[in-house]
């Protein structure tokens, strides 16, 4: 079955939480993401500033944290699961 848009989004920024810097293959494992597109996944949720990203090009390991208005958000969707 296939996961609803926000629900996702919950998933995932949810294993940032309490946490620090993580890799693409762990928010993978932590949240049970599946495919192979979670690096294209977290690159989107940057673009909509809900998360920082670090390293690339050169060092070759990317990271990503969640930012405050990743928080906001993740509060928001776990407002509306409550409905």
């Amino acid at each position: 079955m296939a996961r609803k848009y926000n629900e996702l989004k919950r998933i995932v920024l949810s294993s940032f939480e309490a946490r620090g810097w993580l890799t693409p293959q762990m928010v993978k494992a932590l949240s049970g993401f599946r495919g192979t597109a979670v690096a294209e996944y977290l690159n989107r949720l940057r673009d909509w500033g809900l998360l920082y990203r670090r390293g690339g090009y050169r060092s070759r390991t990317v990271v990503f944290r969640i930012s405050q208005r990743g928080r906001e958000r993740l509060a928001w969707l776990r407002s509306r699961a409550r409905r």
